[in-house]
């Protein structure tokens, strides 16, 4: 086989199984859903609930609602025959329908709508809820189940805007008061609000109301009602998570016969079952210019997309960065209230698809057609996870949840893996021709949509035109121009760090690589310095059989051509070098690939002995060598013996050269008994007495036939 071949044998594309494009990894994904939302989905039809009304059926199925979902199903019965209850489920399933339906219709039941002589409206119901926006979807739940416009009254509290029109509310009379706690307090003090008549208290998102600091608050309110309500009300309490609270809640305001229904207590995966959750790995400084890909590629060109942010600064860069090809919003705690609200409705309705946001909207939010969530670094409790991937895949459609991280954060990455019960799906930073590629196919999409009753007034045009460049040719470019691509530059990107300009390769060798160090040899033992000096980014394999690094695509021609040639010659390659399609599975962030430095000491005879602790790799004392404090080693396990660094640096005495009884001191260490002072010889009895060593300085000391034996355990670098 000559060297040609050899060359591009070594330098032709390989396709992983580890990850995917976008596209085939959507579609793997989606049919993996498929099966397991079928078992999952147990919703129940309207006609095993005799309590529902015709017209109620007939107004939930012009929402959509054909059937009642599992948390709706299984609390139905507990709520409308009044009793107390703990409902937790997974988010996005439907728990704000849960209890609004049957309260709904057991107010009807026992006529609390029908219109009294003296027009005054009592108040039956209050529902509290940790933010506004929360407060406003359950206001809205509610006047959807109306059977005729004022059949009943909602009040929705909140901060941030005038209190006089919601006491002008209040003074009409409603039946249903949602609200936030610290609004709920304001008119409580300002004894606006008569609970003589209170039905239901709810608390919706409860342990996120503990989260925020509502406790307090909460336990205020629910007094306040206890001293003026005529007769006990019904407690319900729902949420994603429970937290130890609710049970000081439940024991001090909930009947002892309290009913739990816990639909997640069973399950492994935590989280909504139709959400795919990825993991891309990208440093901070090119999150956003890899954000504006991943939400064209992802999300599409009119799919709806959810960013999460940590801080309220980064929400504001996102959306003001140029790289932003999406028509996105912001929203978060400094934007006034009606303005939130403007730009929540904007976002249903499709005005814009990209919503760039803090927390905010984490919790309770029900915007339909979420297509996908991304959130810029991985939430410190799994809760926030949950709540945040919960704002896709709502009502049991399928959703995406891309979370970036990294390489310090994939430790946080595998804790929301073992506490939520999920397995992400790791992905690389798209390429340029991806973008490129899913950008085409959506404006082909759009194309199709065109009236073809205006298409005669392009013809002269486009026969010109084809007539210039050819048929195809001008179709891919006019591709190029709909798209907004037909200017790009087609660079390379790591698949590493998602760096613009880098190209990445894979490096195999048959013997194996296990660290770093000598990768690095390696590369500079075969190639020129100047190629070795730029290589960057280098990871392990997680098969131990090589290494995948960048290098500036500019230097990639040399590269190969120094590949070439060294493996065009008689001696050949101990690796083959091939340039990354994909990015291979690697080595755990965090982890190392070492070589352990160990040793044992040999068992002490009847009489005692000695022999020093010997190790196949690299020993020192990390007192000398790494400004350690102190060295302990054991004498028949109670008796220490101490050295200090900083003497070693000092003076150096001829005992500092001797071997004492066979233990060799390697890069001679001074040592100290526990009484001894600075600068005296020491002493030893080393009697029956094996030591161990190793590049630490630690050594342990066990008991074996009347002897010691000493080991030593080290680490390489």
């Amino acid at each position: 086989m000559d060297g040609n071949d050899v060359f591009q044998r070594n330098m032709k594309t390989k396709v992983s199984d580890v990850v995917k494009n976008p596209q085939e990894l959507m579609v793997g994904l989606k049919k993996e859903k498929e099966e397991e939302k079928k078992e999952l989905s147990k919703e129940e039809d309207f006609d095993t609930y005799p309590e529902i009304t015709e017209k109620t059926k007939e107004k939930l199925k012009e929402s959509g609602i054909a059937s009642l979902f599992p948390i709706q199903s299984s609390t139905f019965k507990h709520i409308y025959d009044n009793k107390d209850l703990i409902a937790r489920d997974l988010t996005g399933s439907g728990k704000t329908l849960a209890f609004c339906l049957p309260l709904v219709e057991r107010y009807r039941k026992l006529e609390y709508f029908t219109p009294k002589k003296t027009f005054a409206r009592n108040l039956y119901t209050v529902i509290m809820t940790p933010t506004r926006e929360l407060a406003l979807q359950v206001s809205n739940e509610l006047k959807k189940l109306m059977h005729r416009e004022n059949e009943y009254r909602v009040l929705t509290v909140y901060g941030g805007v005038p209190i006089e029109h919601q006491e002008k509310e209040l003074r009409y009379g409603v039946e249903f008061f949602v609200g936030t706690c610290g609004r709920v307090l304001d008119h409580i003090s300002r004894g606006n609000i008569d609970f003589s008549n209170i039905k239901a208290v709810i608390l919706d998102e409860a342990d996120q109301m503990l989260n925020m600091g509502f406790e307090e608050d909460i336990e205020e309110i629910i007094d306040k009602i206890d001293m003026e309500v005529k007769e006990k009300p019904q407690f319900l309490l729902f949420s994603a998570t429970i937290p130890d609270w609710f049970k000081s809640v439940a024991k001090k305001y909930l009947n002892k016969e309290y009913e739990v229904v816990d639909l997640v207590k069973n399950l492994k995966n935590k989280t909504s079952h139709t959400v795919n959750h990825l993991a891309l790995n990208c440093p901070f400084e090119n999150k956003i210019s890899v954000l504006a890909d991943v939400l064209r590629c992802y999300g599409g060109l009119k799919g709806k997309s959810i960013v999460f942010t940590q801080t309220k600064l980064e929400a504001n860069d996102i959306i003001l960065s140029e790289k932003m090809r999406n028509n996105a919003e912001v929203l978060h705690g400094d934007i006034a209230q009606k303005q939130r609200e403007v730009t929540l409705r904007r976002f249903k309705e499709g005005k814009f698809n990209v919503l760039v946001a803090t927390d905010v909207a984490a919790r309770g939010l029900d915007i339909p057609n979420v297509d996908l969530v991304v959130q810029l670094e991985p939430p410190k409790d799994i809760e926030a996870y949950i709540h945040r991937s919960g704002r896709t895949a709502r009502a049991g459609k399928d959703g995406m949840c891309i979370t970036f991280y990294t390489g310090r954060e994939f430790r946080v990455i595998k804790d929301i893996e073992y506490e939520a019960g999920i397995k992400f799906n790791k992905i690389t930073p798209p390429k340029n021709e991806d973008v490129i590629k899913v950008a085409a196919a959506d404006v082909i999409v759009n194309l199709r949509n065109v009236d073809k009753k205006i298409l005669p007034i392009f013809e002269d045009a486009a026969t010109q035109f084809i007539d210039e460049v050819g048929a195809k040719e001008a179709l891919c470019m006019a591709l190029a121009y709909i798209s907004d691509t037909s200017n790009a530059h087609l660079s390379s990107r790591s698949f590493l760090t998602g760096e613009d300009g880098l190209m990445t390769y894979i490096l195999k060798s048959d013997r194996g690589i296990n660290n770093v160090a000598y990768a690095h040899r390696l590369i500079q033992n075969n190639f020129s310095k100047d190629i070795a000096y730029k290589v960057k980014g280098i990871k392990l394999l997680r098969s131990g059989e090589g290494i995948v690094f960048d290098i500036n695509e500019d230097n990639a021609e040399d590269l190969d051509q120094q590949y070439k040639e060294q493996a065009c010659t008689s001696r050949g390659l101990p690796f083959v070098l091939e340039r990354a399609s994909e990015l291979p599975e690697v080595a755990s962030e965090g982890h190392r690939y070492t070589k352990s430095s160990q040793g044992y000491g040999k068992r002490g005879g009847k009489n005692g002995g000695f022999m020093s602790a010997r190790s196949h790799y690299n020993q020192s004392f990390s007192g000398y060598n790494h400004g350690s404090k102190g060295m302990t080693r054991n004498y028949k396990g109670n008796d220490h013996e101490t050295y200090d660094a900083q003497s070693m640096r000092s003076e150096r005495s001829d005992f500092d050269k001797k071997e004492v009884s066979g233990i060799s001191f390697g890069d001679k260490p001074k040592f100290f008994s526990r009484n001894q002072k600075m600068g005296e010889k020491p002493s030893f009895n080393t009697e029956g007495k094996s030591f161990g060593r190793n590049e630490f300085g630690r050594g342990r000391g066990s008991q074996s036939r009347g002897g010691y034996r000493g080991r030593g355990r080290g680490r390489g670098y």
